[in-house]
C-alpha cells in the first residue's frame, strides 16, 4: 500500500452489486486483502476474479477470496477475457460498480465503455498506471506494490537492481525479450559469461522469486515479479 489511507478508507463502494476484475499479470497480490475490505468483505462483492497466466498467478492462488482464472499464454489473453467478463457482467443485472485492478492503460477503453452505461468505475494500479487508464476511470487509487520499499530494495544486489532496470526501461508489460538483456546489460559494464551462472537463462531461472522466464524460445521473454 501506498502508506496514506487505505482502499477502505478512500472510497465507498456500498453494500452490493461490485465486481472486482483484476489483471493479475500486471499487479502484484499486495492489495488483495485490502480490495476485499474496500468492497465490505468477499460476501459483499459478487464478483472477484483475477485474470492471467496459472504460471504467473501462483501468489494471486493463495489470496483468499478470489477465483483465479487461467487465459494460457497468448499475447493480451488475460486482457481480453477480463474485458469480456466485465461487459458480459455488466448485462447481467445486479452489478453497480466495477472494480478494475491494472496498471495497464488499455484498459481505459473498458472504463470508458462502462462509464458510458452509467457504472461506476473504480480503477486501483500502481503509480505506473498511465494518465489514460486514470482519466476513465470514476476514481483511481493508487497502491504502491509489495517489495518496492526500500526494505525490499535493500535485499536486492547491484546484478539485480540492474536487470529488474534494464526489463522496466526496456520491456513492456509481457517482459523483455531475453535475448535483449546481454547486450543492454554490456552497455553497462555486465557480462554474463564472467558470472558462473554463464548465461542469463541460468542466472533468470535460478531466482524465481524476482523472475518469470517464458519457456524456450526466440520470443521468450522475462518479466520482474520481485515487486
Amino acid at each position: 500500500m501506498d502508506g496514506k489511507e487505505s482502499i477502505s478508507n478512500q472510497v465507498n463502494f456500498g453494500a452490493v452489486g461490485v465486481a472486482v476484475f483484476v489483471d493479475g499479470e500486471n499487479v502484484n497480490t499486495g492489495p488483495a486483502a485490502e480490495i476485499l475490505r474496500g468492497v465490505g468483505g468477499a460476501a459483499k462483492a459478487a464478483i472477484r476474479r483475477v485474470y492471467g497466466n496459472a504460471q504467473q498467478l501462483a501468489k494471486w492462488c493463495d489470496a483468499p477470496g478470489f477465483r483465479a482464472v487461467h487465459t494460457g499464454s497468448g499475447k493480451n489473453s488475460a486482457d481480453v477475457r477480463l474485458a469480456i467478463d466485465a461487459v458480459h457482467a455488466s448485462h447481467q443485472g445486479g452489478i453497480a460498480t466495477f472494480v478494475i485492478v491494472t496498471s495497464d492503460g488499455d484498459f481505459s477503453h473498458l472504463a470508458h465503455h462502462l462509464r458510458e452505461r452509467h457504472f461506476t468505475v473504480i480503477g486501483i494500479g500502481e503509480p505506473k498506471t498511465p494518465n489514460s487508464f486514470r482519466a476513465a476511470c470514476s476514481r483511481f487509487i493508487e497502491i504502491i506494490p509489495i517489495g518496492s520499499a526500500a526494505s525490499g530494495e535493500k535485499n536486492l544486489d547491484a546484478m539485480d537492481r540492474k536487470v529488474r532496470d534494464a526489463i522496466q526501461k526496456n520491456g513492456d508489460r509481457h517482459g523483455l525479450p531475453i535475448h535483449r538483456l546481454g547486450p543492454l546489460m554490456s552497455k553497462h559494464g555486465t557480462k554474463i559469461s564472467t558470472h558462473p551462472d554463464r548465461t542469463w537463462r541460468n542466472y533468470l531461472t535460478k531466482r524465481t522469486d524476482i523472475y518469470h522466464c517464458d519457456k524456450r524460445g526466440p520470443k521468450a521473454k522475462v518479466r520482474w515479479i520481485g515487486g
